[in-house]
Order: C-alpha cells, then sequence, then structure tokens
C-alpha cells in the first residue's frame, strides 16, 4: 500500500496489487523472478521510519522479500529481480511520477535479492549498476 500524487496539497492511498504466476521452469539455480514497474508511490505513513517517506520501490523489497515469498515456499535458488521503469514518485506527493534519482530504488532490491537487471529510464547515467 502507498501513497501517490494527485495535485497541489493532494495524494491519495492506493493498493499495490501482487500477483503470483507459476511458469513451467525456471534457468537453473533460480527459485523465483520478481518482475515490477510503475511504482510511481511512496511507502504508506504507517511503515514510515523516518523524517521522510521512501519512495516505493525502496519500500518493496523487504516487504516482498519476508511477507510475500515466504508464503510461496519456493525451492532454494536465487530469486533475480526485473525493473520495468516508472520507479520515481515527487517527494512532496503533489504529482504522479516525475523525473529524480532512483538509485535508491535499485540498491534496495539489489539488497534484498540475488541479481536486478531493468530499464534504467531517462536518468540511465546515474544508475550505479
Amino acid at each position: 500500500m502507498g501513497k501517490t500524487g494527485r495535485g497541489p496539497g493532494n495524494f491519495y492511498e492506493d493498493k499495490l496489487v501482487v500477483q503470483i504466476a507459476r511458469v513451467d521452469r525456471l534457468p537453473d539455480g533460480v527459485s523465483a523472478i520478481v518482475a515490477t514497474g510503475d511504482l510511481q508511490g511512496c511507502e504508506h505513513f504507517k511503515y514510515q521510519k523516518s523524517d521522510s517517506l521512501r519512495l516505493l520501490g525502496e519500500w518493496l523489497p523487504a516487504f516482498l522479500k519476508d511477507s510475500v515469498l515466504p508464503e510461496l515456499r519456493l525451492p532454494a535458488g536465487k530469486i533475480g529481480v526485473l525493473l520495468a521503469g516508472d520507479l520515481y514518485t515527487v517527494p512532496d506527493l503533489d504529482k504522479r511520477g516525475g523525473s529524480g534519482l532512483v538509485t535508491s530504488v535499485w540498491e534496495s532490491f539489489g539488497q534484498h535479492f540475488s541479481w536486478v537487471v531493468g530499464v534504467a529510464g531517462k536518468r540511465r547515467s546515474q544508475i550505479l549498476f
């Protein structure tokens, strides 16, 4: 669940849907692939750990790893991530999306999963991976 912008001085709460898909086969040593994009929002206030809200993509990796994936009882193996862009929202939540650094999103997924690949976006030169 996260917050995103609607207009000056206004934001809305929305649910982030997690869908599970089963495949016949994955590469050897891989137990799952997480695919996500359009994370244009911030964490919900109830998850806030500092003075400012984290980008949704900074909060989501730990939630997936700690709350969602254990329920799936996956076989042993690496879990990779595919990031499909649109990972930023403006800090004031006064509009949806925006343009800014998303290195922290890539780093957060990288800290929680075995590998991360994806679309770098407009500011690709600022991505450290």
